[in-house]
Order: structure tokens, then C-alpha cells, then sequence
């Protein structure tokens, strides 16, 4: 995923700085030269790398700043991408600069990394293993790790203000003194509003959606007719066989009603019958699809089955105490996500499987499984690999393949008939 340099590109050239770039697209034959480049002459202002195509065999001694714009999950790979400008021949000090997003998936990303590497750092590191090291050397650097381990975590997790960024790039003092004075000609020239600003926007967008709820309400109370947003509407084929049979034969008494009394309105045409107030009532025809039956007793057990299924599945917590189900459980609107409908073709969500269950429409168990492994693969084909919501799409199969077999067991141990109601 290099969308990132290419985002950086687009801002370098806006502001006219010249540049190299290196990533997994550029060629064997290409690197050495873009090195040459980089190295002897002074022209280009900096080096865009990818962490992994340049995490290895590049020397970039005549770089002494190196500023990790998107960090990855494996720490080694940013560590060799450090090493690049920690090369023979380095002269300058080098600076090595992590951008983070406060409150965001990037702090997971670099705890992740951390964790990792103080574990490499206590258990390898530690040990000290290269014959030369006494047992009481061993416990001090481990001692000493572990004290720099409670520093780190008694600091804030708070973005650093200009001045204190400035502190951590100069190399001295009159660096320092040049940053603050770039600082102050920088806010006196860019001090300028935002493109669009708060007070421009139309009011329909500073709506909060509670505030959207009520006028709806409001305006069905009041029977007004107005346009209103259209409801989702599900167009898959949720009918099973017998249902979609059922309701042929259905269609075929309503038009054998309709022929019927189309001729006796011709054979009484032009007479008029009146009434009397005194005479019963006439049966009023059942037109259209007819009342669905009640479950029997089999089809009450099977609901029982699915409903204690998704029950174990919604209430699946992973070790953190995190609830899984969550952003199953409800897809959100085509007008809050339009580009998820272009790309799912079939949308499904918890929300759907569980009215399904309620109105019987499921067979057996093996039609709900194909519902909520439809549920998951639009999860993994929406997303991205290492998303948070495709790692759990793929613990929620296997939690509910383990349930479904855990059902299946239960159910074979009771009884046949009586059963049902003690499930």
C-alpha cells in the first residue's frame, strides 16, 4: 500500500520541492541509479521510500534524517528502514522521526511494535548470551529495562506542540533558532481559514440523525404526505420453495375468483339489489397470499436452535473483553456508506438473520450458516486485510462453526418429541 506517497507527491510538487521515489513497483535496474542520484548530487530535497522495497540493500549515507510517515506492524521492517542512513560513510547525526495520529489505529499499530520489541529486548537482549556476561550483569540491564518500561508509561500520549518538535529535530542551537523563526513566518503567511468553513455548510449536513428522527416521526404523526427518504428495501430471494409454491397457487384461486365474478357482474348487468340491514353479513373473500401457518412443534425447536446460536454468537467476547458482534450487527445507510453497495452485491447483517429466524423462514441450520458466511465474506471483500473488522470476520465463522456444532450436540442428546420446550 503505497496511497501514502503518492499523497505526499501530489503535496511536494505543490510545493515545489524536487524528490525521488522508490517502492515496490521501481525496477532492479532503476534503484542503483535513483541511489546515485540521491547521494552525489544535492539537488533532490528528499528520498520517498516504502518501508518494505526499502527496508533492504540501500545505502543512504548522505541522508541524516530519516521520518517514518506510516508505521507497520512488524518492527524489524521499520528498523531496517532506519539502518538505511545509519551507513558507513555517515558523518552527520541522524535523526529519526515517527509521525503518529492521536486516537487512531496507528497507536495500536506502534503499542503492537513496542510490545514486541521489549519482549525481544527481556528475553533476548536480557540474556546476555555470549559467554562473557556474568548472572549479576544479566539482572542489571534487565533491571534497567524495566525501569525505562514504567518511564515510558507514565509520560503522556499527547501531540507535542511546535516549540517541543522543534527541540526534537535541532541539532543545536541555532537550528532550533531557524525553526522558530520558520514557525513564526509560517503563521503570519498561512494564517487563513479553512476552504469551506462551519457557517457555509447547507443545514441539512448539521443535522444530528436524532434530530432527523424526530421530524420524521412528527411528520407521520400529522399524516403528512411529503417526499421522505425511501426505506432500504431487501430484493434477495427470501422466500424458500414451498413458500414460493404456496403463493403460485394463491395467485391462481384469486384469478379463478376474478373470472367468476366477472361473469356473474355481465349476467346481472344494468340490476341493482338492495340490501337489507336485517341479513347476515357476507364471509369476506381472502384475497392474496395466505396466512402464514403456525409453527409446529418442529419448527418452534428449530427457532429455539437458531436463537440460542446467535445468541452465543452475538455475546462472543475475544480477550480484551471486546465485543465482536458489534459491527455486525446493523449495516450502516447507502447515503452514510454509498461505495459499500456498489461494491457488495448481496448486503447482510445480523440485524436481517435474526428477523429471518423470527418469521421461520429458515429450513434448517444450514440456511442461516449460508447467511452469516455471506455476512462475513462481504466483511473480508469490503476491507482490508489488516483491518480490525476482517480479523474478526474471521473469528466470528469459527465461533459460530463451533456453536453450530455445540448446538448440534445438545440437540441430539434430548429427546425427540417433549424436547422442544426444555431446549
Amino acid at each position: 500500500m503505497t496511497q501514502l506517497m503518492t499523497i505526499m507527491e501530489d503535496y511536494l510538487m505543490f510545493k515545489g520541492f524536487k524528490y525521488l521515489r522508490l517502492d515496490g513497483m521501481t525496477k532492479s535496474e532503476d534503484r542503483g541509479e535513483l541511489l546515485r542520484l540521491f547521494n552525489e548530487s544535492r539537488e533532490f530535497f528528499l528520498f520517498l521510500l516504502s518501508t518494505r522495497a526499502g527496508g533492504l540493500g540501500l545505502n543512504l549515507q548522505s541522508a541524516d534524517t530519516v521520518i517514518i510517515f506510516d508505521s507497520d506492524w512488524n518492527p524489524h521492517q521499520d528498523l531496517q528502514a532506519q539502518d538505511r542512513a545509519h551507513r558507513i560513510g555517515q558523518k552527520n547525526e541522524v535523526r529519526v522521526l515517527r509521525l503518529m495520529t492521536v486516537n487512531t489505529v496507528e497507536e495500536r499499530i506502534l503499542a503492537a511494535a513496542r510490545y514486541k520489541l521489549n519482549m525481544d529486548e527481556k528475553v533476548i537482549q536480557a540474556g546476555m548470551f555470549d559467554q562473557k556476561s556474568t548472572g549479576s550483569d544479566r539482572r542489571q540491564f534487565l533491571q534497567a529495562i524495566l525501569s525505562n518500561d514504567t518511564i515510558e508509561e507514565e509520560e503522556e500520549d499527547e501531540a507535542p506542540d511546535d516549540e517541543t518538535v522543534n527541540q526534537m529535530i535541532a541539532r543545536g542551537e541555532e537550528e532550533f533558532e531557524i525553526f522558530q523563526k520558520l514557525d513564526t513566518e509560517r503563521r503570519v503567511t498561512e494564517d487563513k481559514p479553512r476552504l469551506m468553513a462551519e457557517d457555509e455548510l447547507p443545514e441539512w449536513m448539521l443535522k444530528e440523525e436524532d434530530t432527523e428522527e424526530e421530524e420524521e416521526e412528527e411528520q407521520e404523526e400529522l399524516g403528512d404526505r411529503r417526499a421522505r427518504t425511501k426505506k432500504e428495501v431487501d430484493y434477495s430471494d427470501s422466500l424458500t420453495e414451498k413458500e414460493w409454491l404456496r403463493a403460485i397457487g394463491a395467485m391462481e384461486n384469486d384469478d379463478e375468483e376474478e373470472a367468476n365474478g366477472s361473469k356473474s357482474k355481465r349476467g346481472s348487468k344494468g340490476k341493482r339489489r338492495r340490501i337489507d340491514d336485517d341479513d347476515d353479513d357476507p364471509k369476506p373473500k381472502k384475497r392474496g397470499r395466505p396466512a402464514r401457518e403456525k409453527p409446529g412443534p418442529k419448527n418452534k425447536r428449530l427457532i429455539k436452535q437458531l436463537k440460542r446460536l446467535m445468541d452465543i454468537v452475538i455475546k462472543y467476547e475475544d480477550s480484551d473483553g471486546r465485543v465482536l458482534s458489534e459491527p455486525f450487527m446493523k449495516l450502516p445507510s447507502r447515503r452514510e456508506l454509498p461505495d459499500y453497495y456498489e461494491v457488495i452485491k448481496r448486503p447482510m447483517d445480523i440485524r436481517k438473520i435474526l428477523n429471518k429466524i423470527e418469521e421461520g423462514r429458515y429450513e434448517d441450520l444450514n440456511d442461516v450458516e449460508s447467511d452469516f458466511m455471506l455476512l462475513c465474506r462481504n466483511a473480508q471483500e469490503y476491507n482490508e486485510e489488516a483491518s480490525i473488522i476482517y480479523e474478526d470476520s474471521i473469528v466470528m465463522q469459527s465461533v459460530f462453526l463451533n456453536a453450530r456444532e455445540r448446538i448440534e450436540t445438545e440437540a441430539d442428546n434430548l429427546p425427540e418429541e417433549g424436547g422442544a420446550d426444555d431446549f
